[in-house]
């Protein structure tokens, strides 16, 4: 059957069960919640449309029927097809599986007819019991996967004769933020919860991009600038989502262990061991996400800031003179460690200290794997992320704390 695309830009979708008694079937009064305008008519479903406001209204109905849904005896149906005609709603009848245990052809099928489709309002008071867990799926689906704008997911609930509408969207919305969230843990990318937070949308998305390019003092500053928004009071999670305050707990404190404090300048930032902590954890995360050329480009330069804490240089560790003084040094004790090249080279080597020869083993080893993956493997050697080079760095980085 051909049907109009214009009208699928904005469609409301709902499936029907088997339909209770004629008597059922008469007009009721329906609103939404929180809303004083109503609506009478005998299809719930045309209520809700007409009670949607004009201007982000759908402009067709597609209904899902089993086929025993479909018979014309369902009066569920007779309601809808009647209100359909009386208020001149365009309605499109869709044919679904009858079996539970038919998921996959049923998300397949519905998936199928919404070919054109750039807004969905679902409704879920009518249908079988399982549609509704198959609808919040679906709604999942049509917004990651087709990028379609799920506008609504409407229940509508009956006391004293008149039906009342609520708004379950906040539902998806939080599976989303859940989503999000374990995205950021999994990747360390903030892409998607930028996406989703009130007010600091941009903030966020700058923190993203700096943390996943491996900046870890912009990181810090931006985060700390967050933390500061947040002690003012400032919500990142609308209260209407689900769990707010807990979903809001779990970003605020991701955010406060990337801070690095609110200062204007880079060079304001003192290299503490605070600061040392915060950037080493910066570099654990690289690791548990895979992020190596990030972890091993950070380590590097984490290696140079913690010999200028020792060496007391807190306040000017930025300095390209005190960096490459100390990058100097150790380069100095690798040319000495490594293989023989003369007897020359021999007895020098043999006057390194045991500690010396570590450091020296350590910055060749992180340099070496810091430019294969910087260079992106431009040499004959082939990389290998579970390699013994990667391990033994992974395994004395993580015993640090002996260094």
């Amino acid at each position: 059957m051909e049907t109009d695309t214009t009208l699928n830009h904005h469609v409301l979708l709902t499936s029907l069960g088997l339909g209770g008694s004629p008597k059922d079937r008469l007009e009721s009064k329906y609103h939404l919640e929180g809303k004083d305008k109503s609506f009478s008519a005998k299809s719930s479903v045309i209520a809700l449309l007409k009670l949607l406001p004009d201007d982000s209204a759908p402009t067709k109905v597609i209904c899902l029927l089993t086929p025993k849904a479909a018979k014309p005896e369902n009066t569920d149906l007779q309601a809808l097809e009647s209100d359909a005609e009386k208020f001149k709603v365009p309605l499109e009848r869709v044919e679904i599986p009858d079996s539970l245990d038919d998921a996959a052809e049923y998300l397949q099928t519905v998936a199928n007819n919404l070919e054109g489709v750039k807004q969905i309002t679902l409704d879920v008071t009518l249908g079988i019991r399982h549609h509704a867990f198959l609808f919040y799926a679906l709604a999942l689906f049509l917004e990651q996967f087709l990028r379609v704008d799920v506008k609504g997911a409407y229940y509508c609930f009956f006391e004293k004769k008149e039906g009342k509408f609520f708004d379950l969207k906040p539902s998806l919305d939080m599976a989303k933020w859940v989503h999000a969230i374990a995205v950021w843990k999994e990747t360390g990318s903030l892409k998607q919860v930028s996406d989703l937070v009130v007010r600091q949308g941009q903030e966020l998305k700058d923190m993203s991009v700096y943390l996943s390019t491996g900046l870890p003092i912009e990181t810090g500053m931006n985060a700390g600038a967050l933390t500061g928004q947040i002690k003012k009071g400032e919500r990142l999670v609308e209260k209407s989502v689900p769990l707010s305050k807990k979903l809001e707990t779990e970003l605020e404190k991701e955010i406060r262990g990337l801070s690095a404090g609110e200062f204007r300048k880079k060079e304001d930032l003192v290299l503490d061991e605070t600061e040392l902590d915060r950037q080493a954890e910066i570099i654990d995360l690289y690791f548990k996400t895979n992020q190596l050329n990030l972890a091993f480009g950070l380590l590097r330069e984490w290696t140079v800031n913690f010999l200028l804490f020792h060496r007391k240089e807190q306040t000017s560790w930025l300095g390209r003179d005190r960096r490459s003084h100390v990058e100097r040094m150790l380069g100095g004790i690798v040319k000495i460690n490594r293989p023989t090249r003369g007897d020359v080279f021999e007895l020098v080597k043999k006057g390194l200290t045991k500690e010396q020869e570590e450091w020296a083993k350590r910055w060749d080893g992180i340099c070496q794997l810091r430019n294969q993956l910087q260079h992106h493997g431009m040499k004959a050697e082939l990389f290998k992320p579970d390699g013994k080079q990667v391990k033994n760095r992974k395994e004395d980085w993580d015993a640090r704390e002996k260094w």
